[in-house]
């Protein structure tokens, strides 16, 4: 795979990168390791990821507190907990996992 330098990337590229927690957060340390940049350098990059997590948490637990619950049938595998945490449940006994 070849190494495309961010500033040769069109701009809608660059700005949906940016969406992803990991664009900033290698951004951000290629600009301390290699280039010796200092915290304050790097500050567009951790408002980034900061904002990021606001966006994304929010989203999460949004998600678990509206409306991921199961039924009362419920489907199978699933189970939710008092606060309406999902954790998952194995389909069959561990000792039956190998056999066929």
């Amino acid at each position: 795979m070849q190494y495309v330098p961010r500033e040769t990337l069109p701009v809608p590229i660059d700005v949906l990168a940016m969406l992803i927690p990991t664009a900033p957060g290698i951004f951000g340390l290629v600009k301390l390791n290699p280039m010796g940049a200092t915290w304050s350098e790097i500050r567009p990059e951790l408002l980034n990821m900061a904002a990021l997590l606001l966006l994304y948490g929010g989203a999460a637990r949004r998600g678990v507190a509206g409306g991921a619950r199961a039924s009362p049938g419920g489907s199978r595998g699933v189970n939710v907990g008092a606060r309406g945490l999902v954790a998952a449940v194995p389909l069959c006994p561990l000792g039956q996992l190998g056999e066929t």
